[in-house]
């Protein structure tokens, strides 16, 4: 889905406007989850109160619904890396731009971190954005 109003949005460079922008990108689109769409289930992290709150319900959620043939075999792996994460957002400013690191949780996707970059020059203009997968995971279901 391309996210024509994003190119709509302006920051004023503070770190707050660019997390928001942030924010706005990665689940803007996800305001009527259905069918296929469940796959886009993106959950910002920002504190260990919420990263411990989504590590035991994804795990509580995989043993609910899951299948008799697929299992995840590395639930407590998971589960220990990822209470190991520091998933405070992460800011880099240098003479020409500004990075802005968040780390989301997916059911489908695992624990990534996702990084956006601002251009300082071009009025705070996004750039580009990286992915890297942190800790794999997968719940099994299929739509």
């Amino acid at each position: 889905m391309t996210k024509s109003y994003i190119q709509a949005v302006d920051v004023d460079g503070t770190p707050e406007s660019l997390i928001q922008y942030a924010i706005l990108y990665l689940i803007g689109d996800q305001f009527f989850l259905f069918d296929h769409a469940n796959y886009d289930d993106e959950i910002i992290v920002f504190t260990k109160s919420k990263l411990t709150e989504v590590v035991e319900s994804s795990i509580s959620f995989q043993k609910e619904y899951q299948r008799p043939d697929y299992v995840i075999k590395n639930a407590e792996e998971v589960r220990e890396k990822a209470l190991k994460l520091d998933v405070s957002p992460i800011f880099e400013e240098e003479e020409e731009r500004t990075s802005v690191k968040v780390i989301t949780f997916s059911k489908w996707k695992g624990f990534q971190q996702h990084t956006f970059v601002f251009s300082k020059t071009r009025k705070y203009c996004f750039d580009c954005k990286k992915v890297e997968t942190l800790i794999p995971y997968d719940c099994g279901i299929a739509f």
